[in-house]
């Protein structure tokens, strides 16, 4: 599967990298002196980070955006809601009677914190987001040492952005995370989201602050729905030993990107073998694609093949169709070997002629 990543660093290390990069000069009275590099080898510098930028911010997929109705805000007194392994925070708010996840109405969490590592120690943190109980959001967080400095790695899943995955080597650094809440979740009257810190080793490690825009909104978006179908492309069935082909089609309903979609065929490896094309990967699908796979037939068998589509921020679909694949098909002889065969025939009826006249 491909992951998107994003990297931040702090002002102190760009600047170190800057300085090495420009060259250093130590005088023989020991203090160090940056040397300032001409006019020509800034442009350049400034053209390859420029360059260098731009494909980073083309190869990078376009992230969703879920618009809707706030019916739920931290505000101000979130900037006291600092939370800590075994002290989570919990607010409470309301829906319409009769509110449910789902068609036509869809409630997306929008989580905003600050999250702050304390010691330069290695540690690994779990924070964690539910309404009613039901999980709406989990993010890894895992700081380990690298080149002697402590770098937080974050790993978060769900149905708008799907994987995503992000290091730092800042001690206070913010994540965003959205996600659509479980249908058990979401209730009418009454309801409560918490937001807690789990850490399995090194407590008190991690603290987070959640943020006052961490809000809860009303949206008529669906996530990312996939859709399947596959055909075959000609009525006769398929033999052993001859390639044919089956085609494919591939719809997302919904107005939001799927992520790194797979599409694939499934079928038992001692009955076919995949001739050219093994998969079809797609990094941000939206609308309809269509394709083909082609298999060569290894022997004669009745089965089920399928088309199976997988991502990680939409629903996997799969879509079956039977084959029964005939036998090798053995070729006709053809020119002279055809004449020779029909002359021997009919020398044999002469010759069995001759013998039944002569025993009469």
């Amino acid at each position: 599967m491909v992951e998107r990543r994003l990297r931040d660093r702090d002002p102190a290390s760009v600047a170190s990298d800057t300085s090495r990069a420009v060259g250093e000069r130590t005088p023989r009275h020991g203090r160090k002196t940056v040397t300032a590099p001409r006019a020509p080898l800034r442009l350049l510098v400034l053209a390859g980070g420029l360059f260098l930028c731009a494909q980073h911010s083309a190869a990078a997929p376009k992230p969703n955006a879920v618009h809707g109705v706030s019916v739920f805000r931290a505000g101000f007194p979130a900037r006291t809601a600092r939370i800590s392994p075994g002290h989570p925070a919990s607010w409470n708010y309301r829906l319409l009677e009769g509110a449910t996840q789902g068609g036509p109405v869809w409630y997306v969490l929008r989580l905003h914190v600050e999250v702050a590592v304390r010691h330069q120690t290695r540690s690994l943190a779990y924070l964690s987001a539910s309404t009613n109980g039901w999980t709406a959001a989990q993010i890894e967080m895992k700081a380990v040492r690298i080149g002697g400095r402590l770098v937080t790695s974050t790993s978060s899943l769900g149905l708008v952005d799907g994987l995503i995955k992000q290091s730092t080597r800042k001690k206070v650094f913010r994540l965003r995370f959205a996600n659509y809440l479980q249908r058990r979740g979401v209730r009418g009257g009454r309801n409560r989201l918490t937001v807690r810190v789990d850490l399995p080793r090194a407590p008190r490690v991690v603290t987070v602050r959640v943020l006052p825009d961490t809000e809860i909104i009303r949206t008529a978006t669906p996530p990312p729905s996939l859709s399947l179908h596959v055909s075959w492309p000609s009525r006769e069935s398929p033999r052993v030993g001859k390639p044919f082909t089956i085609h494919w089609g591939l719809s997302n309903r919904s107005a939001l990107a799927a992520f790194d979609v797979n599409v694939q065929p499934v079928f038992n490896g001692r009955d076919f073998e995949t001739v050219g094309r093994r998969r079809s990967i797609f990094e941000r699908f939206e609308g309809t694609r269509q394709g083909t796979f082609t298999l060569l037939p290894l022997r004669s068998v009745r089965t089920t093949l399928f088309v199976r589509a997988q991502s990680p921020n939409a629903n996997s679909p799969a879509a079956a169709i039977a084959a029964v694949v005939l036998p090798r098909q053995t070729s006709a002889p053809t020119g002279p070997s055809r004449i020779v065969g029909m002359l021997l025939f009919a020398g044999g009826i002469v010759v069995l002629a001759f013998l039944r006249r002569s025993q009469a």
